[in-house]
């Protein structure tokens, strides 16, 4: 048996889209794979005014917004970028991982911020350091609906923080899931990978990666649940699936091969959208965010 879980979510506000009551179907756990990226949704929509994601098209030439090819430390350079996420403020936030670092950045502006972090590796254990406002190992992070924290995945701290969005650099944060070493009970992570906020159930659904396991967590609770499945990584591009396409793949951005040319994708971590359904992703090989205008 199917179990189906009913998820409130909004679509940005610029676009003639009312919202959407999506069923996410969970399939029964087999701890002998590994969860992949990709989870079946199918979605009701009201009968009117409702634009067709699956029509959208997007320019194949990409704009550099963040970052070049070459790594680096500087507010305006990324060192292999993983999770991105952009609020409906247009407001870009990445999981600057080579950094250690979360970096912030007004897409209207261009004005960068470092709000977490201090450029120095944490490891909770001791070595080479033990400060709540460091990271070691951040992957992914994402936003609650009223913008208000910030969830950040560390992999190799095993462990989930929250910071404040007006945090500054070395600001500490809280531990709010895992942190009880590596290991596979309901109350450790083990090298997460990703993170989804679910505020209408003020849980976390967390990519438990070494673990084999999707993690249903509330927020400071001692322990989290067992849940259990796109960016395409190693092809070097973006897939959209569609159900009135049979879910058939189609590629909206790279699928070139890798270069450093803003119509190549190298490594391909994280994916978001603007207001404006423009595209942003993390191309972590090249230290750079992409931004692909919607046609």
């Amino acid at each position: 048996m199917i179990d189906q879980t009913h998820i409130q979510v909004k679509t940005a506000s610029a676009l003639p889209i009312e919202s959407h009551v999506i069923k996410v179907k969970k399939y029964p756990l087999n701890r002998n794979r590994r969860p992949s990226n990709v989870i079946h949704v199918t979605a009701r929509a009201p009968s009117s005014n409702v634009v067709d994601s699956c029509s959208f098209r997007w320019n194949s030439l990409g704009i550099v917004v963040l970052g070049n090819e070459t790594a680096g430390s500087e507010s305006n350079q990324l060192k292999n970028p993983f999770g991105i996420y952009i609020d409906n403020d247009d407001i870009l936030y990445v999981a600057d991982f080579g950094n250690n670092r979360i970096q912030r950045m007004i897409l209207s502006t261009g004005a960068i911020t470092t709000i977490a972090g201090n450029g120095t590796a944490g490891n909770r254990t001791g070595t080479p350091g033990n400060a709540t406002n460091q990271f070691y190992g951040i992957k992914n992070l994402w936003l609650d609906s009223s913008y208000q924290y910030l969830y950040v995945v560390e992999s190799l701290n095993n462990h989930v923080m929250r910071f404040s969005t007006n945090s500054i650099n070395g600001t500490a944060g809280t531990i709010v899931a895992g942190g009880n070493n590596s290991g596979n009970n309901t109350d450790e992570l083990n090298n997460l990978q990703g993170i989804y906020y679910d505020t209408s159930s003020n849980s976390m659904y967390i990519a438990n990666y070494g673990g084999h396991t999707i993690i249903k967590w509330i927020p400071c609770a001692s322990n989290g649940s067992f849940v259990v499945g796109t960016s395409d990584s190693k092809n070097f591009r973006i897939q959209r699936f569609c159900a009135k396409n049979g879910y058939q793949g189609t590629t909206i951005a790279g699928g070139n091969g890798a270069d450093n040319s803003s119509i190549y994708l190298a490594q391909p971590r994280s994916l978001h959208f603007d207001s404006q359904m423009n595209l942003y992703v993390s191309n972590t090989t090249n230290h750079r965010i992409i931004k692909f205008v919607k046609l």
